[in-house]
């Protein structure tokens, strides 16, 4: 379940993950809770779809928990926090370690051949393992020494961290998705407007209510006050977290435009078809960007231009391109008519491999124009780490480097491989990995 306390931890996994992207969705319920008198009134109770009567402390446990298990409808979600709460009953030391366990529930048996601990100690890993099996989605991990229990931290959660590391895909989306939900969905003005929006609807209805429910009118606006201080924290504190917690820097100021107006359209990591500019947003240092431009009807795209001179990435004419801030910025998409589109490739064609690599690479290229031509390295921020001699190159002859990334302390990461010609320049990256 999402972590919905104003003053979580901010690197709880479930706060950025879940919170941010199920808060609206699943609500956080009544604010003092719902009582066992209150429950007789859950409209699962009133027309028989829960299971189990409003005395059931599990069935007060799990409405509270989740809500919609009282007003909406007993769904499986509803079931599986009602077992999970009434676990302790079912399930204890005293009945494993008698060997009655099968007559207890066969699911957990088959728990215990994957886990034995979850005989005495049942927490969030067993929990999982245990609605995995129900679910007949358990997977045998070949590895499972590296997704063993640490610190109560359940195997999605492993999962998901074992992502976060071995994965650059699956960060960049992460880290991404979350900036965009924080610069759009979940922007502190975003969300004040849509419970102001709600406040508006529900507020004249609120006095009849109170009339037939109880309560007082002065307590309902005490706790819709009490929702928007939560609101306001939380707000604020997503970008603190992701921070803190991912090791990035900034938040960086940054502005999207194109150029003609109107010439085009910018896909900017996961928000698709952004055509209002300029489009202002806070993104983060330390994560690549995703951009993407997508020219209209009578014109074809050109270049990117980063006003700040920050590297993108493989060059500046590619429609599809990275870039990672490392200062507030102005990015323009620049768009020309069909008929006056320009080479900006620099006449290079190059080929790196292996990548990724443990530190020797073979770089080929050729030149469509005879050209003085100076190859250098840099990170990922623009730092140059190595150049190389300038050096004539001839037309239309393939020419082969070897460069050892060792040889100059580069590290593991990401490095962006430039060839500067007379007419233009191209880049590739390199990936390497010690």
């Amino acid at each position: 379940m999402p972590n919905t306390d104003a003053d979580a931890e901010l690197c709880d996994i479930e706060e950025i993950a879940d919170f941010v992207d199920d808060f609206f969705l699943e609500g956080s319920g009544p604010v003092d809770g719902i009582d066992e008198e209150t429950a007789e009134f859950c409209t699962t109770i009133q027309d028989g779809t829960s299971p189990y009567p409003a005395s059931d402390p599990y069935f007060l446990e799990t409405i509270n928990e989740r809500w919609q298990c009282c007003f909406l409808d007993w769904d499986q979600e509803c079931q599986s926090l009602y077992d999970e709460f009434s676990i302790d009953t079912r399930f204890n030391s005293d009945n494993c370690n008698s060997g009655n366990l099968n007559l207890v529930d066969t699911l957990l048996q088959k728990v215990l051949n994957v886990d034995t601990v979850c005989c005495n100690t049942w927490d969030n890993y067993c929990q999982e393992l245990y609605d995995e099996i129900e679910l007949g989605t358990y997977v045998p991990y070949k590895n499972k020494d590296q997704l063993k229990r640490v610190d109560n931290v359940g195997m999605h959660e492993q999962i998901f961290l074992k992502l976060q590391k071995e994965s650059p895909e699956f960060k960049q989306l992460y880290y991404s998705r979350q900036a965009d939900l924080i610069n759009t969905t979940f922007s502190c003005d975003n969300m004040l407007n849509t419970l102001d929006s709600l406040i508006a609807i529900i507020d004249p209805e609120m006095n009849r209510h109170i009339n037939r429910w109880g309560r007082s009118y002065s307590e309902w606006k005490s706790n819709v006050s009490q929702l928007r201080t939560f609101v306001e924290d939380r707000c604020n504190n997503l970008s603190d977290g992701l921070i803190n917690c991912y090791d990035l820097d900034g938040p960086y100021n940054l502005t999207l435009e194109v150029f003609p107006e109107g010439a085009g359209t910018i896909d900017f990591n996961t928000l698709k078809d952004i055509s209002s500019f300029p489009w202002n947003g806070q993104y983060y240092g330390g994560i690549e960007n995703l951009i993407d431009a997508d020219p209209g009807s009578e014109y074809d795209f050109l270049r990117w231009e980063s006003k700040k001179g920050q590297v993108i990435f493989p060059n500046e004419s590619s429609e599809n391109a990275q870039f990672m801030m490392q200062e507030s910025d102005t990015l323009v998409a620049i768009f020309a008519l069909e008929t006056a589109v320009e080479d900006l490739n620099g006449g290079v064609e190059l080929t790196v491999f292996p990548t990724p690599s443990s530190g020797m690479v073979t770089l080929e290229y050729n030149l469509l124009n005879t050209s003085m031509v100076d190859i250098r390295i840099t990170d990922m921020l623009g730092r140059e780490l190595r150049a190389f001699p300038s050096e004539r190159i001839e037309a239309g002859r393939e020419y082969t480097k070897e460069i050892d990334f060792r040889s100059f302390n580069s590290g593991s990461g990401n490095f962006i491989l430039t060839i500067n010609t007379e007419s233009g320049s191209a880049n590739t990256k390199v990936t390497i990995v010690n």
